[in-house]
């Protein structure tokens, strides 16, 4: 009989998995339930409740719970025959501050709170929530303490012999929990196999059976603080969380392209239509604009706006600036000028270095000195390097985000972590000396400095996109011309150039596209796949706070991938990778939690703004030299995230996965 009911859940899209303790477990847990002075029953429903919020993000949960429906006042009713258990809706809220074992007298307290009503029926309840029709709730816990198999076997005489009873039953929720306890203590999760995968109700009952046994040992813990996975399932997914790499140079990124000028000095390093620098040339260029720099007093972590149209002299510029110690601050001249003059004003920047025909679009901010670098006469400078020196905490450059979230935040990146990330990158990209990359994105941007710096780094020549944008058929036609070997698009535009290259058969000899800044979808993916024919493709993510890209996917262009939209990759760098719930406890994997990005690779903060720097980077608590994770709620860090293979899952609100 019992075969054939489970041959028949089974039929019906059901299936099964259980929990079950020793006697000697189910003794330790009795005891533990006793000195609480609860019951079993209030120990398992409050573990239940605790999943519930971490799986469905919710504050206050509600499943089914059964009762014997024999209310006290019908006299005789426990010597009636007849099916009287009746389901009723078990409403929880667990604080995470409260301790585990206030939260348990809460549970009871519940429990005896609803047995006034535990021979309603569920119809009237719905009634009398406001949700006729509407399910309440869509798991149930059914709690059996009373020993069927003992007391059948008490009952044996004339010969007559009792076997094992079993029973099978189906539920028509989603989740349904059967809680029987005798000498030992079993539950069985029957669940429904369209509404929830095989492997989630592994992690779900491995995560409540942790529960348990944490509230039973720890009732003075906090609720908050209770763990979702056992220390082995930490361990594989802090391993999955580093990059394994280690050992970077903090040697800052404007000396590593300075050597290639002693190295390779006559090798064209930046080229615009017919304008062409040398490394020579560009380093010594820089230099002297170094040396003007120093004597406006520019030093370590004075701030330097550049406002300049798009040519070699912005990287000169930029690059100048880092030589004198400075940190640079970009701004967009195409971008509005109520924007510019708060990024002005708020930098703190202690002059602005711009061109004639810039100027008007630049609002006048006093104290601030505007330097028109067409006009200035550098011929009386020394070529040589100025040889200031830098701390690898020594700021690099300040870049804004881009205030979708509320006003626009000045962030700052020190030379030690943008050197890390310079470095990795170029390790990540196989970037080869004298190959060219193809500078397509805005100086405003963070990813364009994570562009430009790497590829100097690197040994690359840089071809600068004009100031106007592209169409489709000019970023083709300047990939073929300058023979890029990378180029980096936001996934819109690619999608734009792929359309472009539909059924032509002059492919630009482009070895690698990458792409970031949102979303790509699939359909496009596969379509610059076809189209454009590299032989990599990258997805680069990360929010500013983090210095550019600390996640990373890349894969060779003949793979695709089985989801909506590109995943985001692996840690870059020293770098570590952690899905949190809110009490910043780790998630298993398939849980949906709040992505945090720690290690060395960092920005330092908030410009001005150390309130904010300190709400938004956390301490990380699972480092114990004090390090820092930028918060959620930080830009693009506001999404949540989860472990997974590929990306995204679910509705918008859950975001993109984070697969490994």
């Amino acid at each position: 009989m019992a075969e054939s009911a489970r041959q028949e859940n089974e039929a019906q899209g059901f299936a099964k998995r259980y929990t079950r303790l020793g006697r000697q477990d189910t003794v330790l847990l009795k005891a533990a339930a006793q000195r609480q002075r609860v019951t079993l029953n209030t120990l398992v429903q409050a573990a239940w409740g605790v999943l519930l919020q971490r799986y469905c993000h919710q504050e206050r949960v509600v499943f089914g719970a059964t009762v014997s429906g024999r209310p006290p006042s019908l006299q005789g009713a426990e010597e009636m025959v007849g099916l009287f258990i009746n389901t009723i809706p078990v409403v929880l809220a667990a604080r995470p501050e409260q301790s585990v074992g206030a939260y348990l007298q809460s549970v009871q307290a519940t429990n005896l709170g609803i047995r006034e009503y535990e021979h309603a029926a569920l119809a009237d309840i719905q009634r009398w929530s406001g949700s006729s029709g509407r399910a309440l709730f869509d798991s149930i816990i059914v709690f059996e303490n009373f020993p069927v198999d003992r007391t059948m076997r008490d009952q044996q005489r004339h010969g007559l012999r009792f076997g094992e009873v079993a029973g099978e039953g189906i539920t028509g929720y989603a989740m349904d929990l059967q809680v029987v306890i005798d000498d030992e203590l079993e539950i069985e999760y029957c669940y429904s196999r369209s509404d929830f995968p095989e492997l989630f109700v592994d992690e779900l009952k491995c995560a409540m059976e942790l529960l348990i046994r944490q509230m039973a040992e720890s009732p003075e813990r906090p609720v908050g603080e209770l763990e979702w996975i056992e220390s082995t399932q930490w361990d594989a997914l802090s391993e999955l969380s580093q990059s394994g790499r280690s050992g970077f140079s903090r040697m800052p990124v404007h000396r590593r392209i300075a050597a290639h000028a002693v190295t390779r000095p006559d090798n064209i390093v930046l080229r615009m239509g017919d304008q062409a620098l040398s490394h020579a040339q560009l380093n010594a260029q820089a230099n002297r604009l170094a040396h003007y720099l120093r004597e406006q007093g520019v030093g370590p972590d004075v701030r330097v706006g550049v406002a300049l149209e798009r040519s070699p002299q912005v990287i000169v510029t930029l690059l100048a600036v880092l030589k004198a110690g400075g940190a640079y601050v970009p701004l967009d001249p195409t971008y509005p000028s109520e924007r510019l003059s708060f990024m002005i004003k708020d930098s703190g920047m202690a002059l602005l270095l711009t061109q004639h025909v810039v100027l008007p679009r630049l609002a006048k901010v006093e104290g601030i000195p505007y330097v028109d670098c067409e006009a200035l006469d550098l011929s009386r400078y020394d070529d040589a390097d100025p040889g200031v020196a830098v701390h690898e905490e020594s700021l690099a450059y300040v870049i804004y985000t881009s205030g979708s979230t509320g006003t626009p935040k000045g962030v700052t990146v020190a030379h030690g972590p943008l050197a890390m990330h310079c470095q990795a990158i170029s390790e990540l990209y196989d970037m080869e000396p004298d190959s060219c990359e193809l500078h397509f994105m805005s100086f405003s941007f963070d990813g364009a400095h994570e562009r430009w710096l790497t590829a100097l780094c690197s040994g690359m020549s840089l071809a600068i996109r004009e100031e106007e944008l592209w169409t489709a058929e000019q970023a083709y036609t300047a990939l073929q011309h300058y023979r890029a070997a990378n180029v980096a698009f936001p996934p819109a535009y690619l999608n734009q150039v792929a359309d472009w290259a539909e059924g032509r058969d002059d492919t630009p000899p482009v070895e690698l596209y990458v792409f970031g800044g949102e979303a790509m979808p699939k359909t496009a993916y596969d379509k610059a796949r076809r189209t454009l024919r590299p032989r990599w493709f990258i997805n680069g993510y990360g929010p500013t706070e983090t210095v550019v890209t600390p996640l990373l996917w890349k894969t060779p262009a003949e793979e695709t991938f089985d989801c909506a939209y590109a995943p985001i990759g692996r840690p870059v760098g020293e770098r570590s990778l952690y899905v949190l719930d809110d009490n910043l406890q780790p998630v298993p994997k398939g849980v949906v939690g709040e992505l945090y990005i720690g290690g060395y690779g960092l920005a330092r903060g908030y410009l001005g703004r150390t309130g904010l720097t300190a709400e938004r980077f956390v301490a990380d608590p699972f480092d114990t030299l004090g390090a820092s994770l930028p918060h959620r709620g930080s830009g693009a860090l506001e999404r949540r995230w989860q472990y997974g293979v590929y990306g995204p899952g679910g509705s918008p609100s859950e975001g993109t996965w984070l697969p490994y």
